[in-house]
């Protein structure tokens, strides 16, 4: 750049030169200097040359670059091409020269990197070691590729954090065990994860998925009865001897195994496609018929752009194994319907009749509150509670629409839903202030032997001892919840959870008993606790004075309900791996999706 300023701008170089030696800022900040001068190139009058002053090393260029092929999504070769070239080549030069050689080569970018996913598994590795963690994967299809992607979850006092471990090629069938292998290859291997600390695989409901979550969950069976065994007391020899042989396999899963969690958004569609897919009544598939050769009408090239000429929206086409898109698809005809009718009698196919118009809005309907429900879901940091609470409120909604669809899917929610609700998930719901009240007797029940099982595998993996004969009373209660309820500004799910309240405690008094049959634990002191909204939950237990409650509900919060942030791995996949870099290795794809995502996240 020095060189540059001396040959074709000499009159300013000795203002540039002043102006670099004066600045005192620190490596990688950015200094301007401008200096107009008039060219006199055929036209080129008024025209303004800027000398820029930068200061710059080797590390923060690298880091730049990083950012450009990763965030960015840019090819390793972007900084060959021309008109780059000519903005980076005096940096590289000057650098050079001051001693700092670097490349931008497409070979040398790829270096650069690969480099950089290394550094950040290393810090990846750091920060989940000796945590609790959750674990969810998928696969996906992206031109003729198969991918697993691979996520890990846990919770801390400022929330959910998660990380992205792997985005990898599989070159083998997808069979349970072939997917359980890689996914075990990646946590060991890669990250150093210990089996003792995956708490939670949240799945979709695919066989090959569930399957691979059981294979995994034996294995971690397996390895904490092994460090149970190399922990225990010789005393404590015979009592831990007799506890495993006595114990059934049920035990052993819910003490030392993995939970699997089913996916809430996938789970909700199995839900609404009994009602509208393939299992849905012929009277219902007949209408939907109707309705996309209607809209295969409005795709055509005259009416599109007769369309697009009135200023109308485009008319949506649905797949069938999507409910979503079906959903946009009768919801953009209802909006087009005036057009509709306007055109039918020149354009016979654009007719129907005015029932089946009702029908179709009648759809629209039925499906808007589980539509609404599919975009809550697609928050990444929802915990289990607001999961449940969610569903229910959409049960709810659904209850209020008179239509036969609406209390069809009302009661395919109700009956799918049942799946969701995994002892994690009700330990998660339970340790929730909030959402606690939609737990009844016997959920709560199951949720406080949970949180017991949590406990050990929490001790398991910090080394300790445990009492096998339970209870958890080391520690004072929690502080009492206080009632700060805006009655003037209730929302309709604190109306839902405030109605919840109001149920369960007129049922106790009309039984004559209390929520607590033993307050003897920690655990058991969270009971009986009335309803309280917090902005969030993790920051309210790191208020508490019971660490060990803390350890718990950060771990149980965090739990994931969905695959949310899986599926955005496959969106990154799209935009990384287009048509003219589908020869990218995995290894580039790995390195370029690992700093991607977790940059992003």
């Amino acid at each position: 750049m020095r060189k540059h300023i001396f040959n074709c701008h000499q009159a300013n170089y000795s203002e540039a030169l002043r102006s670099l030696e004066s600045s005192t800022e620190s490596a990688g900040t950015m200094e301007s200097f401008f200096k107009k001068q008039k060219l006199d190139d055929n036209g080129g009058e008024n025209m303004t040359m800027i000398g820029v002053v930068l200061e710059l090393n080797v590390q923060k260029l690298k880091e730049y670059v990083r950012q450009i092929c990763t965030v960015d999504g840019l090819p390793f070769n972007t900084f060959e091409k021309s008109g780059m070239s000519q903005i980076f080549n005096p940096i590289v030069q000057q650098l050079r020269e001051s001693g700092q050689p670097i490349s931008l080569t497409s070979h040398q970018v790829r270096d650069i990197v690969l480099e950089g996913a290394v550094k950040l598994k290393q810090r990846i590795k750091q920060e989940i070691s000796g945590r609790m963690l959750c674990l969810k994967f998928d696969m996906a299809t992206r031109l003729g590729r198969s991918f697993l992607g691979l996520n890990v979850q846990y919770g801390d006092s400022t929330g959910i954090q998660i990380r992205t471990l792997a985005v990898r090629e599989v070159l083998t069938a997808s069979t349970g065990a072939e997917l359980s292998k890689l996914i075990v290859n990646i946590l060991q291997d890669d990250f150093d994860i210990t089996l003792t600390q995956i708490y939670t695989i949240t799945t979709d409901n695919g066989s090959n998925a569930l399957l691979a979550g059981r294979l995994i969950s034996t294995a971690c069976v397996e390895s904490r009865v092994e460090v149970q065994e190399e922990n225990r007391d010789d005393q404590d020899d015979e009592k831990i001897e007799g506890l495993l042989q006595s114990s059934t396999a049920e035990f052993l899963m819910s003490t030392y195994g993995v939970h699997q969690v089913r996916c809430a958004a996938h789970t909700l569609a199995l839900a609404v496609n009994d009602c509208i897919g393939q299992k849905a009544p012929e009277s219902t598939k007949c209408l939907l018929q109707r309705a996309r050769s209607v809209v295969c009408t409005l795709r055509t090239n005259n009416i599109r752009k007769e369309l697009k000429r009135q200023n109308l929206p485009m008319a949506i086409l649905d797949v069938e194994t999507r409910w979503g898109s079906t959903y946009d698809m009768l919801e953009r005809l209802m909006q087009l319907s005036t057009f509709c009718k306007d055109n039918e009698m020149l354009i016979e196919r654009l007719k129907l009749l005015e029932d089946e118009w009702g029908s179709f809005e009648e759809l629209v309907e039925s499906l808007a509150p589980a539509r609404e429900l599919t975009i809550k879901l697609q928050n990444s940091s929802l915990t289990p509670g607001q999961t449940i609470g969610h569903w229910q409120l959409t049960m709810l909604s659904l209850g209020k629409r008179s239509t036969p669809l609406a209390a069809t899917l009302a009661e395919r929610m109700s009956a799918r839903g049942r799946f969701l609700l995994t002892p994690p998930i009700l330990a998660a719901t339970y340790l929730d202030p909030e959402y606690r009240v939609l737990l009844n007797e016997d959920q709560r029940k199951l949720a406080k032997t949970e949180l017991e099982a949590m406990y050990r595998k929490i001790q398991l993996l910090n080394g300790q001892d445990f009492d096998l004969d339970g209870g958890i009373s080391s520690e004072s209660a929690v502080t009492d919840f206080e009632s700060d309820i805006d009655t003037h500004s209730l929302s309709p799910m604190q109306l839902m959870l405030l109605s919840k309240e109001k149920e369960m405690s007129t049922q106790a008094a009309s039984s004559g008993s209390k929520r607590i049959s033993d307050n003897t634990t920690i655990i058991d002191s969270v009971d009986g606790k009335s309803y309280k909204h917090v902005e969030c939950p993790f920051k309210y237990w790191s208020q508490q004075d019971s660490k060990i409650l803390s350890q718990l509900a950060w771990t149980a919060l965090a739990v994931p309900t969905t695959q949310v942030s899986v599926e955005r791995l496959f969106s990154g996949v799209k935009f990384i791996l287009n048509d003219l870099r589908n020869s990218l290795s995995d290894d580039s794809l790995q390195a370029i999706m690992l700093q991607r995502t977790n940059s992003l996240m």
